[in-house]
């Protein structure tokens, strides 16, 4: 019995040449199509050319380990034990990028195991997907920073909810002298902004008003 375990672990079949081309050719293939996808489905303002580039390589990397462990249970293992230890804290800004990445390691290991039609199935279904995402109108938030004297508190609430009526206040801090509000905006229109900010410095206790994006953030 001891005997047949180790020998079993420590089989394994010879890879052919021709079957680890085939293998690589179809995740470079698949993997184009995923650069493909994430070009055009990205902003202009968060596309990262050389992330896009990773997640060709790393659907060809994962072939590539694949393809050596597939048919000998002992690399298996080891590679199980070397891979656990690597943690990636990279900070994502998109969760969409997450997205991409399994979708690259899921297109290796389909390629690594000559698994070509779930490869190519799912990501047929993954490219349609992300295109009719990307077809519909992102929804992006906005934080209205204003700090004022505390003589224009009320007169600051009375023309933000004028102009935003969703909106709400999530930080409201005081001194003696100053006001500061920070409002979640669900809604978010130039126009109606350069309008908003027109009648909000026609008060001279204004002292300054920004708005900015919030962004989620994923980590790896």
């Amino acid at each position: 019995m001891k005997e047949f375990i180790i020998e079993n672990l420590l089989a394994g079949s010879t890879v052919s040449f021709f079957d680890v081309a085939i293998k690589l050719f179809m995740a470079l293939l698949i993997g184009a199509t995923i650069y493909i996808a994430y070009y055009f489905t990205s902003s202009k303002v968060s596309y990262n050319s050389n992330f896009n580039l990773s997640l060709v390589a790393m659907a060809i990397i994962t072939t590539a380990i694949m393809a050596v462990i597939t048919n000998n249970i002992a690399l298996s293992l080891g590679m199980v034990g070397a891979l656990s230890i690597i943690r990636f804290r990279t900070a994502i800004k998109d969760p969409r990028d997450a997205m991409f990445i399994f979708w690259s390691i899921m297109v290796g290991i389909c390629c690594g195991v000559a698994q070509y039609v779930i490869a190519i199935a799912s990501t047929v279904v993954l490219f349609l997907f992300f295109i009719l995402a990307k077809a519909v109108k992102e929804e992006r938030r906005y934080i209205l920073i204003i700090r004022c004297e505390v003589d224009a508190m009320e007169y600051v609430k009375s023309v933000t909810y004028r102009y935003f009526k969703n909106s709400r206040i999530s930080v409201q801090n005081t001194t003696s002298e100053y006001a500061e509000f920070i409002y979640e905006l669900k809604q978010f229109e130039k126009t109606k902004t350069d309008d908003f900010l027109k009648e909000l410095y026609a008060c001279k206790k204004i002292e300054c008003a920004n708005f900015v994006l919030q962004e989620d953030k994923a980590s790896v």
